[in-house]
């Protein structure tokens, strides 16, 4: 807090004596803009860049070299105040992460510069179409949101503070994804924080609370360097304007700008002294959309507070919460390419670069994911080993099932410890189990062996022997009494809901099993039936 209180007033005194008010007014759609983007760069690995960049491009007209370098140095500003925040709360970082994707991302971003841009340009412009780097930018995130959503189909799973032991191929995997995010950051402002995230957080198993520091601290060096190459080194943040805090962008890094209709655009390009002596008309270069230094000045005290609110707002939440927000973000980033980008309406070069670039990527993030155990040789999760409660991320909804699940095995419990051997015999009350309450059962029979008879299709208690050597045979479904015994003193008894043959009393006065469909003696089944064994209480 003490470092963006410093800020703003560094800021207010700054803005009081050079007299910008007027112009950080007229930029308020920057400021407005990085309100929520700085929060999300706090508290999201995808950075103040996943909304800046996507609303100047695509809502504000910006293009996307200029929407590059506001993202760059805004997320120099608001990131460094959300680092300096996790470093002094001592929050916990993955520092081998941190390491190896700053030196990459860093390498890879200066080349990536050079190689697909164009320094000779106000702006360092991309060799590559406007549209392209839009959706290479939607490409990135949607292939994170893909990759996240395949972790949030796992109902409970193990997370750590900390990366499995090191081993080459991880290595090799960490590099891979600094390298790649430096490109990615270089064409659109962000990117180092996203891939560094998905390999991490998504693919390694750390933890997204750690996980999200970590990728915070990667992309503040990338903005840092950005800022000091393009903002200050290139002179992007020197603009000019015509009546001083207004009016049209005259010049930038101190050299002279015209602009230059580009397929029906206007781009700044700078003047020379052949276009200076051409007497031609040529179009304003309009501040609305290239003035990076009002832009940039009027997001300065949103982005110091802002970020570290999302850094603290992070800390505090569930991990299944921050994965589920900055899923959100991608499919909203995705949604809005496909609404805005006008290229992606009609059949061309920019359509099928996207539907095979999206088809690649998700087919490739599917396989990485499903087999990251044999491809980054990751430990399997320790059956022996004793996981604490933190040690686990858990769908919410899996929770209330587990503890709905735990209720009904502990009234089960209950019951079977109430019950005594006669009682599962037919002697005495007898438990239903947690669907109903218990009933009587019918009285014995004055044999000396006691029988065991099976409820009926209708659920009603068992038979009972007279005194005659009749059995009362249950009704059926109808309510029509059954057949009672014939004349020879043999009771026919009645089938149970299986199917099978139940005992029958013969006159010698013992119980003589009759043979069941599946050849096994029933009274060996009845013998070994023990409440122990079955969880049935209902006999």
């Amino acid at each position: 807090m003490l470092v963006s209180l410093a800020v703003t007033i560094a800021w207010v005194i700054y803005v009081s004596l050079s007299g910008q008010w007027v112009r950080v007014g007229n930029n308020w759609q920057a400021a407005l803009t990085m309100v929520f983007g700085s929060f999300v760069a706090g508290s999201t690995p995808q950075g103040s860049g996943a909304i800046a960049f996507p609303v100047f491009t695509k809502v504000l007209e910006v293009p996307s070299d200029v929407s590059r370098t506001f993202s760059l140095c805004i997320q120099a500003v608001g990131m460094s105040t959300a680092s300096l925040a996790i470093l002094i709360n001592r929050r916990l970082v993955e520092w081998r992460a941190v390491i190896v994707g700053c030196a990459t991302s860093m390498v890879s971003f200066s080349v990536a510069l050079f190689v697909i841009g164009d320094p000779s340009q106000p702006f360092w412009a991309s060799v590559l179409p406007d549209e392209y780097v839009r959706v290479t930018f939607t490409l990135v995130l949607a292939g994170m949101a893909f990759v996240v959503f395949l972790g949030t189909r796992v109902r409970i799973r193990k997370v750590d503070t900390a990366l499995p032991p090191m081993n080459a191929r991880l290595y090799v995997a960490l590099i891979l994804a600094g390298l790649v995010g430096g490109v990615a950051s270089a064409l659109t402002g962000s990117g180092a924080d996203v891939m560094l995230y998905l390999f991490i957080v998504v693919l390694f198993g750390l933890d997204p609370k750690v996980g999200v520091p970590s990728v915070v601290l990667v992309m503040t060096s990338v903005a840092i360097l950005g800022l000091l190459v393009l903002g200050i080194g290139h002179g992007q943040l020197s603009v000019e304007l015509s009546d001083g805090q207004t009016g049209e962008v005259i010049a930038v890094n101190d050299r002279s700008v015209v602009g230059e209709e580009v397929d029906g655009g206007v781009v700044p390009v700078f003047d020379t002294e052949t276009a200076a002596d051409d007497d031609e008309e040529v179009p304003a270069v309009p501040s609305q959309r290239f003035d990076l230094f009002g832009m940039w000045l009027a997001a300065v005290p949103f982005v110091v507070w802002g970020a570290p609110a999302g850094s603290w707002a992070a800390s505090r939440m569930k991990a299944r919460h921050l994965v589920y927000f900055a899923l959100s973000l991608a499919v909203l980033e995705v949604v809005s390419t496909a609404v805005f980008v006008d290229g992606l309406h009609e059949p061309g070069g920019l359509l099928v670069y996207g539907v095979v670039g999206m088809t690649v990527m998700i087919v490739g993030l599917y396989l990485l994911a499903k087999y990251r155990q044999r491809i980054f040789g990751l430990p399997g999760v320790p059956l022996s080993e004793t996981l604490q409660r933190g040690s686990l991320d858990v769908v919410p909804g899996y929770e209330e099932q587990l503890a709905t699940r735990a209720e009904q095995l502990e009234e089960q419990a209950e019951q079977l410890r109430d019950l005594r051997p006669e009682d599962l015999l037919g002697g005495g009350p007898v438990a239903t189990g947690p669907q109903g309450p218990s009933e009587e059962a019918a009285p014995r029979d004055d044999l000396s062996v006691e029988s065991a008879e099976p409820e009926g299709p209708s659920g009603g208690a068992a038979p009972q022997d007279d005194p005659s050597g009749e059995s009362a045979e249950p009704e059926g479904p109808s309510g029509d009494d059954a057949p009672q015994d014939d004349p020879s003193g043999e009771s026919a008894e009645p089938e149970g809901p299986s199917g099978e043959a139940t005992l029958q009393d013969d006159p010698s006065g013992e119980a003589a099993p009759q043979d069941d469909p599946s050849g096994e003696d029933a009274a060996a089944a009845l013998e070994s039936d023990r409440p122990e064994d079955d969880d049935r209480t209902d006999r």
